[in-house]
C-alpha cells in the first residue's frame, strides 16, 4: 500500500509560518479546557493586527500551521472533546 503523502507538499513563505505559529503558541493555553479551534483565527487575528491582511486566507493558514506544530507535538488536541479544543505542550 502507498503511504498517504500529498502529491505537492504544502510551502508556506517562513515569514508567515514564524508570524502565526508564535500568535497560536501564545494564545493556547497549557491546561484543559484549552481553546476551542473555532475561537483561534479571532484570536491570531487580533494578535497579528494589521499584519493578518497581509498573510492571506487566515483561517486555511492557521489550519495548515496548527497541523504542522501537533505534528512537531507542539500543540495537541484535547481527547474527548467535540468541538476540537487545543492545548500547547
Amino acid at each position: 500500500m502507498k503511504p498517504l503523502l500529498p502529491v505537492n507538499p504544502i510551502k508556506i513563505a517562513r515569514w508567515k509560518y514564524d508570524l502565526l505559529a508564535d500568535a497560536i503558541l501564545k494564545v493556547l493555553p497549557k491546561a484543559k479546557p484549552g481553546l476551542a479551534f473555532q475561537e483561534l483565527p479571532a484570536m491570531v487575528g487580533e494578535i497579528l493586527g494589521e499584519d493578518r491582511t497581509k498573510i492571506g486566507s487566515l483561517t486555511w493558514y492557521i489550519t495548515t500551521v496548527k497541523l504542522d506544530l501537533e505534528a512537531k507535538g507542539k500543540l495537541q488536541k484535547v481527547t474527548g472533546v467535540k468541538p476540537q479544543y487545543l492545548i500547547k505542550n
